[in-house]
């Protein structure tokens, strides 16, 4: 079907009158259209009208396109209210005001009795008057600005509105209590401190909501989108509450509603990939044994987009005496599933062909292939393996090409994973992250490539570029279930100076241990750990028995543990301009008189 779309008035639109008469729905898009040859004004449906000038003559023209369902108006220049033209057409649905200065509906908006659809964004729209409660048929308000408009009484008449969006709206300080008592409410969108506020005030008519948000950074930063592309495709209620929940990761409510056409419907959900993989992870459960009956002589039909290099996957897979199938025939046993598989779906689900995600069949894969890593851990690798590290993550384009060529002709060892992995998150070229993305599909699990698509749909920058502590460990831990956790830390500590001091803690203790030798002058037997944010010693410090002088000056300590009398040859320790009480400092100067060791808290003054 021919969709409209919203077009500057300066586009030049080649379409010709005999196709525009062929067209299902007659479409305006700009002024211009409106005086091409053969147009037919009362077929016209759609109109579309962007950053124009208001003239008269155009208006007179519009009018009389008296059949339009669909109405969008953006950025006109000098219209200050809805033209008057509008209210003549009896069998609109949709109608949309964008970057305009239109303030109110006058009540000519009544006469519009088949209005389904309604939206305001980026306008200067102060209040509804009591016409839009007349509107019987709206299912759908949205309202994106700043500023709050004023509700009428009435509100609540809307009977039959399913969806309220005030996303953005931050001008609104509590929900409105016709809100509240809309019966078929079953869509809301808030600001998160406002919706925090609803939830816990109203915990009756929050219980109507098909879903509610997490308020988490991913679910932030997609919502809009979401949104707005579940309305432009017009996705029915039940499909548009499984998305929502799949965003928020409400895992127990999508499992409850969620039907596998619905799922596989979602593979192909637009523009948003983080909705596809997440959709993916959930149709393992409709076929929890498709394995069994996978095996030597099985055609397994591959569908949709895929992590792994699917030359490489056919290469695995005849190992284990399965035949890889790039379409659907009688012979097709198992469906190998990926994103966007299109139409595959309905014609696997009529054969009642078993779904296998790409995750269950390399995991099928890894305990029936045994030589599927290219390279196996070898101690006379090792060496190697350090100037692999180092060249893939030189940041030098050259430095890393020569690392993939080395590899192709020594192969891949499975300790190259880590490094493999922070490379194709923080190198910025498409090249580079293609090569390292199919290498990694050898030695990494589905999982991890999603997870890393997901960190990058709501991290623009690098992983570990000019963020706190805190977020980098809530990092690190994300991704530490199949990567060396001390290697992701090391990479932090040699890319971030800043954030050094906050992470000790996030180290092993041997980990600690080594870096505090780095720091230590082994010829005096010093350790320097000044002007580190310490709030506490890291804990490798008590492992260092030959340290004799110990400089903490200018750090956030409260107290120096006990533990530090495990340092039998410890001689002096400085801890000036620290955050110790004076009873903290009398009681330190006892302990560590009675250690013998000279404890240094103040200048000497002169």
């Amino acid at each position: 079907m021919f969709k409209g779309l919203n077009l500057s008035a300066h586009c030049v639109h080649l379409f010709t009158s005999e196709n525009l008469l062929k067209t299902e729905r007659m479409i305006i898009r700009d002024s211009h259209d409106l005086y091409k040859k053969g147009l037919v004004f009362e077929e016209v449906t759609e109109i579309s009208l962007s950053n124009e000038p208001y003239q008269d003559q155009n208006a007179r023209l519009l009018a009389k396109c008296t059949q339009v369902k669909k109405l969008t108006l953006s950025g006109l220049i000098g219209v200050d209210e809805i033209p008057e033209f509008v209210f003549g057409y009896s069998q609109l649905e949709e109608l949309s005001l964008i970057y305009t200065n239109i303030q109110y509906f006058p009540t000519a908006l009544s006469r519009l009795k088949k209005l389904k659809r309604i939206s305001l964004k980026n306008c200067d729209f102060r209040r509804f008057d009591e016409a839009i409660c007349t509107l019987e048929d709206l299912e759908e308000l949205t309202v994106r600005q700043r500023i709050a408009p004023q509700f009428p009484i009435h509100f609540d008449q809307l009977k039959n509105l399913k969806r309220l969006d005030l996303l953005g709206m931050t001008g609104l300080v509590s929900l409105p209590e016709e809100v509240l008592e809309l019966p078929k409410l079953e869509e809301l969108h808030l600001a998160p401190r406002l919706f925090k506020k609803v939830i816990k005030e109203h915990k009756e008519f929050v219980k109507q909501l098909h879903y509610l948000p997490s308020f988490s950074s991913v679910e932030k930063k997609h919502l809009p989108k979401v949104v707005e592309l579940l309305s432009k495709d017009k996705y029915p209620s039940r499909l548009r509450s499984l998305v929502l929940n799949i965003l928020a990761g409400h895992a127990e409510k999508v499992q409850k509603i969620a039907q596998l056409e619905d799922l596989l419907h979602l593979l192909n959900f637009p523009r948003v990939e983080y909705i596809r993989l997440e959709t993916l992870s959930y149709i393992d459960h409709f076929y929890p044994k498709a394995l069994e009956k996978l095996e030597k002589g099985s055609h397994l039909l591959v569908v949709g987009k895929l992590n792994s290099n699917k030359k490489d996957l056919q290469a695995l897979l005849k190992k284990v005496g399965v035949k890889y199938q790039a379409k659907l025939n009688d012979k097709t046993t198992h469906v190998l599933i990926g994103q966007s598989p299109k139409a595959i779906n309905e014609a696997a689900l009529e054969k009642k062909l078993p779904l296998i995600t790409e995750k269950r069949i390399l995991d099928y894969l890894n305990n029936n292939v045994d030589d599927l890593y290219l390279l196996e851990e070898d101690e006379d690798q090792e060496l190697q393996n350090e100037n692999l590290k180092m060249l893939l993550l030189s940041q030098n384009e050259d430095g890393i090409q020569t690392a993939f060529s080395l590899i192709r002709e020594g192969g891949l060892p499975k300790v190259l994973r880590t490094s493999l992995f922070l490379l194709y998150l923080e190198y910025h070229s498409d090249k580079i992250r293609r090569q390292t993305k199919r290498l990694l599909g050898k030695l990494a699990s589905p999982e991890l490539l999603d997870k890393a698509k997901r960190y990058l749909t709501y991290h623009s920058y690098a992983l570990w570029y000019k963020q706190g502590a805190k977020s980098i460990i809530q990092a690190v831990n994300f991704f530490a279930e199949e990567l060396d956790r001390d290697e992701l830390l090391d990479y932090v500590w040699k890319n971030n100076e800043p954030v050094q001091r906050y992470i000790w803690k996030a180290f092993t203790l041997e980990r600690q241990v080594e870096k505090l030798k780095n720091y230590m002058d082994t010829k005096k037997k010093s350790l320097d750990l000044s002007r580190m944010g310490l709030k506490t010693l890291p804990a490798g410090v008590y492992e260092l028995a030959n340290l004799e002088y110990l400089t903490l000056n200018d750090n956030a300590l409260t107290t120096i543990p006990q533990k530090i009398k495990k340092l039998k040859k410890l001689v002096r320790v400085e801890a000036i301009s620290n955050n110790f009480s004076q009873e903290k400092e009398a009681k330190l100067k006892e302990f560590f008189s009675g250690l013998k060791v000279d404890l240094v808290l103040h200048h000497k003054r002169n």
